[in-house]
């Protein structure tokens, strides 16, 4: 530190600065400062500080109380540097009223300078459609200005070789306060946190052989990706650099902060306007009707741009396939597509515990019978929701070169519970078809109905660390309908025997075949099914009801 000389008048205060320039790098500890007055020798002084009001009086109270304490002072001055290990020197120390105090200090290896050169962005604004991404694309090898492209140079003759890369925008304070919220259902908390988590507005496009350096008086480009996201208005990019010696990592990081803030605005593009789910219905030809075993999902879209576009919808089959559907919509159309969807089941444990979310700061609450069906239904519905949105995804694209293209925010979809009625699977389904007698006999008035009974329940781990097997004892009952022609059932079938099964035990995700051969009395069409009917363990208690479709049966006119 360079000596520096000052005037201090008599009987007064004055504050002084000084500066002083570090050697090398470490913990530096500030103890004091050597004074000289005019005509006098030179003097260590210390730093001070007071004591706290505890300790203040109890060195009062060892000291016969304050009244008796007539001068408090430095008393004789004594070097700064001395061995605290000494045992007058802990003493004084100790019965002193002024505790002595040490500054400690960091010293940094030097460190870097970056200043933002140069942006892609005029002005620092960007202009997107919901559900576009701001990135990089070659179109007839024209470079298409998709992505936001931040040069950053080195002032200083210290490279650079700890970097990150940290965003702000304006939609996560708003959903960070809004997920603090103690009345927010499971299903609203989860959706607020996969916007906050899942859709961030931000993302670096590190380059896989970047090494996060930059050397001395270089330059270095960082691509950043921007997400078309509803609410958003403005965001920042933060870079924090530094340098950080490997030798010197007690020291801990220190790193400087470089912002670039960013205007946005979002454009609707694709909306999803409504949804609704309908049942399916089969006929023999299967001519304009889908399988009984699918529902169908409508939904409605609307082009909200100015410019035409077209949409383009992914359904995941069972089998893995993809169907694709393709519409073009012109500015303001709306659009309705019909997507079949098969039905789905999912166990009973799914909707018995909470729904998952990423925050495990949460409250565990006993929720009455009162609530509980609107909870267990809120569930169901949140379940079999994800499981439509895994199977479809829809993107949009402008015609020409150069064109916008992005996603289609699908997570519209919502369902009630009607709605999930339709979308779920019944855990017990009954598979009816009418066969012909494999022995040829010269009339064909006989046939074989056959039943399969599938029990798609399985196994699960109860509270009590218990396997429960869902294992089902059912009853068949045959029941049949009239056809077009209306010809009366009772007068058309007859049974051989009772027109009930005798007690059928399926395994849990089993099946059961039972058969019985009935003769057809008239001519004419008309439908047969079965009622399954759960039997429990109670004497003659009677469980839950399952209804197979209706499978329909033809008898030509000629047989006599």
């Amino acid at each position: 530190m360079v000596p520096s000389t000052f005037i201090l008048p008599a009987r007064s205060l004055h504050t002084h600065a000084t500066s002083f320039t570090p050697t090398a790098s470490g913990t530096l500890q500030i103890k004091g400062c050597t004074i000289k007055f005019s005509a006098c020798s030179k003097r260590d002084f210390p730093f001070h500080v007071q004591r706290p009001r505890r300790d203040k009086e109890k060195w009062y109270d060892k000291h016969g109380g304050e009244i008796k304490v007539k001068r408090i002072g430095m008393g004789f001055p004594k070097p700064i540097f001395a061995d605290p290990k000494r045992e007058d020197v802990q003493g004084d120390e100790e019965d002193g009223f002024w505790i002595k105090k040490t500054f400690d200090a960091v010293v940094l290896p030097p460190q870097p300078v970056l200043v933002l050169e140069s942006s892609s962005s005029r002005d620092s604004c960007i202009m997107l459609l919901e559900g576009e991404m701001y990135t990089s694309r070659l179109v007839q090898g024209l470079h298409c200005r998709r992505i936001l492209n931040l040069r950053f140079r080195n002032l200083s003759p210290s490279s650079v070789n700890h970097l990150n890369v940290t965003f702000f925008d304006s939609t996560s304070p708003v959903l960070e306060e809004a997920l603090t919220s103690a009345q927010l259902a499971e299903d609203e908390a989860n959706e607020l946190e996969y916007f906050l988590f899942e859709r961030p507005a931000f993302k670096w496009l590190q380059k896989p052989d970047s090494e996060n350096h930059i050397p001395a008086n270089g330059t270095e480009d960082m691509q950043i990706q921007v997400h078309g996201k509803r609410g958003l208005t403005r965001g920042a990019v933060n870079v924090e650099y530094a340098y950080v010696d490997s030798d010197a990592e007690e020291l801990g990081l220190h790193y400087r902060l470089v912002e670039c803030s960013l205007a946005v605005t979002v454009n609707a593009s694709v909306e999803l306007v409504t949804c609704d789910f309908v049942p399916s219905r089969s006929s023999p030809s299967n001519e304009g009707f889908y399988p009984s075993d699918h529902f169908l999902l409508i939904l409605e879209f609307r082009n909200s741009w100015i410019n035409a576009l077209s949409l383009a919808l992914s359904v995941l089959k069972e089998n893995d396939s993809v169907d694709r559907i393709s519409q073009l919509l012109q500015s303001g159309q709306t659009r309705r597509i019909v997507i079949p969807l098969p039905h789905m089941v999912l166990p009973s444990s799914c909707w018995e515990s909470a729904i998952p979310r990423r925050s495990r700061e949460r409250q565990f609450i006993v929720h009455s019978e009162e609530t509980r069906d609107g909870i267990i239904a809120a569930r169901k519905a949140w379940w079999y929701r994800q499981h439509i949105l895994e199977r479809i995804t829809g993107r949009w694209s402008e015609e020409g070169p150069g064109g916008r293209s992005g996603h289609v925010e699908m997570r519209g979809i919502r369902l009630s519970e009607r709605h999930f009625r339709v979308v779920q699977k019944e855990v017990v389904e009954a598979i009816v078809t009418v066969e012909d007698l494999t022995v040829p006999v010269k009339n064909n008035v006989c046939r074989r109905l056959l039943v399969e009974v599938h029990n798609y329940q399985g196994q699960y781990l109860s509270g009590h660390n218990l396997t429960v097997d869902l294992a089902l004892t059912c009853v068949l009952r045959l029941a049949s309908t009239s056809g077009e022609d209306g010809v009366e059932t009772s007068r058309s079938v007859c049974c051989e025997g009772l027109d009930q099964s005798p007690l059928l035990t399926v395994d849990a995700q089993g099946k059961v075949t039972w058969s019985t051969e009935i003769t057809l009395l008239a001519h004419g069409s008309f439908g047969i099914g079965v009622v399954v009917e759960e039997r429990l363990k109670a004497v003659g208690g009677t469980g839950r009801r399952w209804t197979s479709d209706v499978c329909l049966v033809e008898m030509a006119s000629s047989v006599e």
